[in-house]
C-alpha cells in the first residue's frame, strides 16, 4: 500500500467509530474504491461523506469534488454531502466538518423543532432524558424551560 493510500485509510478509520455511533454500528462501513463511480468514503450514512487526512485544508477544492460526485450520482438533486477533515491533532487543529449551508440550516431547523416539541410535550423521552440530570446533551447545566 502506498504511503498516500495508507494515510487516507487512517483518516477514514479515524471517523469510522464516530459515524457508527451516530448512524448505526452494523450499518456504517468504509466504502470500497470504485474509481470514477466513487460516491463517498462510507456506506450506510445519510449523505455522501468524504474523509480527509491532510495537514492543509483544501475546503473549496474538496467541496467542488463533492458537488460533482453528488451531481453525477443523483442528477435530479436532493442529496447532500459532508467533508470530515481530521486536521492536525498535534496542534489542536481539528477535527472539523464542512457541509453546505443548506444542510446546516436543515439540521438547525430540526434541532429547534425538537426543542419546541420538548416544550410542548414534557412526557417525551428526550425531555425526560435531558431533565433527569438537569443537564443538556453537551453537559451544560440548564435552567427550566418556560
Amino acid at each position: 500500500m502506498s504511503k498516500a493510500r495508507a494515510k487516507g485509510t487512517a483518516g477514514e478509520n479515524y471517523f469510522l467509530l464516530t459515524l457508527r455511533h451516530l448512524f448505526g454500528e452494523t450499518l456504517v462501513e468504509r466504502a470500497p474504491l470504485k474509481g470514477v463511480d466513487d460516491y463517498g468514503d462510507y456506506t450506510g450514512v445519510p449523505w455522501l461523506h468524504e474523509a480527509k487526512n491532510t495537514k492543509k485544508p483544501l475546503f473549496l477544492k474538496w467541496a467542488r469534488v463533492c458537488e460533482e460526485k453528488v451531481r453525477r450520482r443523483w442528477p435530479k438533486g436532493g442529496w447532500d454531502w459532508v467533508i470530515l477533515w481530521k486536521g492536525d491533532l498535534r496542534k489542536g487543529e481539528g477535527p472539523y466538518v464542512l457541509m453546505p449551508l443548506q444542510k446546516y440550516e436543515q439540521l438547525a431547523e430540526s434541532y429547534m423543532a425538537d426543542i419546541r416539541d420538548v416544550r410542548r410535550d414534557p412526557d417525551r423521552a428526550l425531555y425526560a432524558a435531558v431533565w433527569a440530570e438537569n443537564v443538556d446533551p453537551d453537559g451544560y447545566v440548564i435552567e427550566e424551560l418556560s
